[in-house]
């Protein structure tokens, strides 16, 4: 097994016990230094001989850093020397003038900024958006190009939930049908199911992408994992947009057209998902999940469109084979 590997799983164990425990100061075991739920610092002149790990937090090093460095749900800022990897998950990496780098610099779901002089000796990786907070040193954004950001993610999402949602249907009519019949019959329990699914998955993806991120081979499959939960969120969109243009098209009325139902649910729901987001990055996140988690938990719950919901319970009655 590689040294990479072996290094990797120390890190991933750690945080799995970390998070067993009350957040409190540095944790010292083998040379290492964990916090949990707050900053992490290694002052100029002091050293950490093994991985520096900021669970919750910001990291800062000042001094130096035997092994690699984490930063899970924060930032770090580097001026010191990192004997190994730099790895930053959902937020901000920062290389100063005087940082050294002696393997690779991962950044993913954040920005990574390199100042003059700063040393990588590996490779650098940077997958992620803007910040969502504005830095007094930044110009402030236009309010007409804020606006047009939002409008054209908003007609991104809309164009390809679309496409997806038609695509379903052409492709897959009964299993389709089965998960709207889901959603339309349980709905809440489709929300719930949908909300677990979404929980499990923050807990898990980080974990994952950091494994994958520490090892040579895995990073060059992280694009692929995060356009698989992408994918899946995208038709909970399509799914949760089929449901409410039936609902008010009243569909089983009077046939329309495969688009039609697609296209009037999405116009109501992709504002109200990608509208919440970009005003408020905290609570906002959490509401424009709400649609795209009920139709993947509609999807859960009818087993990709192959098991039947009857009752407005959403107790599955019995396994019907699809297809």
């Amino acid at each position: 097994m590689s040294r990479a590997v072996v290094r990797t799983v120390a890190i991933l164990v750690g945080l799995l016990l970390a998070a067993f425990l009350p957040a409190g100061p540095a944790l010292a075991g083998g040379g290492n230094c964990i916090t949990i739920g707050q900053d992490l610092v290694v002052p100029e002149g002091e050293t950490c001989s093994g991985d520096a790990i900021a669970l919750g937090g910001n990291l800062a090093i000042l001094g130096t850093v035997g092994g690699d460095a984490v930063a899970l749900g924060g930032s770090a800022q580097v001026e010191g020397s990192v004997g190994g990897d730099l790895v930053v998950l959902s937020g901000e990496a920062l290389l100063g003038s005087n940082a050294h780098v002696g393997g690779n610099v991962i950044a993913l779901g954040g920005v990574l900024e390199r100042q003059a002089g700063a040393v990588v000796e590996g490779d650098l990786l940077a997958s992620g958006f803007p910040p969502l907070r504005q830095d007094a040193d930044r110009p402030p954004l236009s309010g007409w190009l804020r606006f047009g950001g939002v409008l054209l993610l908003a007609g991104l999402t809309f164009g390809l939930a679309l496409l997806l949602a038609v695509a379903l249907r052409a492709s897959w009519p009964r299993r389709t049908r089965q998960m709207v019949e889901a959603l339309r019959r349980a709905p809440f329990v489709s929300l719930g199911a949908g909300l677990l699914s979404t929980l499990l998955l923050a807990a898990l993806l980080p974990l994952l992408s950091l494994l994958l991120a520490v090892i040579v081979v895995g990073v060059f499959l992280l694009p692929l994992l995060y356009a698989l939960v992408w994918l899946f969120y995208m038709a909970g969109l399509a799914v949760a947009g089929i449901t409410l243009g039936r609902l008010l098209l009243r569909e089983e009325e009077r046939p329309r057209p495969r688009w039609l139902a697609p296209a009037v649910g999405l116009l109501i729901l992709t504002p109200l998902t990608v509208l919440p987001a970009a005003v408020e990055p905290f609570w906002g996140y959490g509401l424009a999940l709400l649609a795209p988690s009920a139709g993947l938990g509609a999807i859960l719950l009818s087993r990709v469109g192959t098991l039947a919901i009857a009752g407005d319970g959403g107790v599955p009655q019995g396994a019907e084979p699809i297809g």
